[in-house]
């Protein structure tokens, strides 16, 4: 039901709302906030009633610093590593002992991570972490708010292919989670957030934040019962960002939804960077609670050392959290 609702919010958005420009901005007529982070609030009943919303890349959301931290998380991801040393080797002397260790190095570090066995204890440290942090019956709050990394970059230009969204979107479950929260009545608001993560010049990619607020209306959340936060484009950003918002709006509670991996950091970012009493709810859990499921047999070591594209993909996800678990403390973010 997502997908084909979807298409249709996304072509109308395509239709209605996209301008060509260099900035994220609304007219005069919206609503815009204050602070110098990021995070542009606008309801969906104001942009209907009060004049088109422009929705263009932003000048302060591609940096140099944003541009070096990613590139920074890649190099430092296992098949990153692995290429790396790899290139080392490339520049030594085949008779230096070295290149043999820096090529040996390469094809363990990538074979480890591609290990299903490696991927599911990663993701297990992290979803683990989880079962305690959620409670089983969800308190009501005063909004929700949905974190971005769900949904692809979709562009305007790839809008008409009618095959676009079933082949190359994938709506993931921290939307639907959310909207269905709102649907219980755990809270008046909902809170869509995202940004344009987009490198390229002169794109025409939009904040999943506005992607989302469309779905949620099409998928009968009111429009005045809608915000968005299309400026963060990191958790730390989203949690200064949504902290703002709430004391704007005096709020003193939010649930927050996000994919059970990325709750552990998500969380203790938001707990110490918005000033809100955060309330977790996780999702889009990639793994089964680790519970005892019958004894090991040499079949089953046997795959779990085989490499594996998909484990490599989730071990990177798992690191990439873990990793920046530890920058954001240092950072002392969290």
């Amino acid at each position: 039901m997502l997908t084909s609702i979807s298409r249709k919010a996304l072509q109308r958005l395509s239709a209605n709302c996209f301008s060509e420009g260099a900035q994220d901005e609304f007219d005069d007529n919206g609503r815009k906030s204050k602070h110098t982070m990021g995070g542009e609030y606008i309801t969906r009943e104001e942009k209907a009633n009060k004049g088109k919303l422009q929705i263009t890349k932003p000048d302060t959301c591609i940096t140099m610093r944003f541009f070096l931290y990613k590139l920074l998380l890649s190099a430092i991801h296992p098949l990153g590593i692995g290429i790396g040393l790899q290139i080392l080797a490339l520049g030594i002397d085949p008779n230096h002992g070295w290149k043999l260790i820096l090529e040996v190095s390469s094809i363990v570090t990538t074979w480890i991570f591609s290990m299903p066995l490696t991927s599911r204890e990663l993701i297990w440290s992290l979803e683990s972490q989880v079962n305690s942090q959620c409670a089983q019956s969800v308190q009501e709050a005063d909004a929700i708010v949905i974190l971005g990394g769900w949904l692809k970059q979709v562009a305007a230009t790839d809008l008409k292919d009618s095959d676009f969204f079933d082949s190359a979107t994938r709506i993931d479950s921290r939307l639907a989670a959310g909207i269905k929260l709102f649907k219980e009545n755990k809270a008046p608001l909902l809170v869509t957030s995202g940004a344009n993560l987009s490198f390229r010049g002169e794109d025409s990619f939009y904040a999943e934040a506005f992607v989302g607020m469309n779905i949620a209306v099409d998928l009968g959340v009111p429009n005045d019962h809608i915000l968005i936060n299309a400026s963060s484009r990191t958790t730390a950003e989203e949690a200064f960002d949504i902290g703002l918002l709430g004391r704007q709006n005096g709020w003193r509670r939010i649930l927050l939804v996000t994919s059970a991996f990325h709750m552990p950091r998500a969380l203790a970012t938001f707990r110490k960077r918005s000033g809100l009493i955060v309330v977790p709810v996780a999702c889009d859990y990639k793994l089964p609670p680790r519970v005892p499921s019958g004894g090991l047999t040499s079949e089953s070591i046997i795959m779990g050392l085989i490499p594996d594209a998909t484990a490599l993909s989730e071990s990177t996800v798992a690191l990439k959290e873990q990793l920046g678990l530890i920058f954001y403390r240092l950072k002392r973010w969290c």
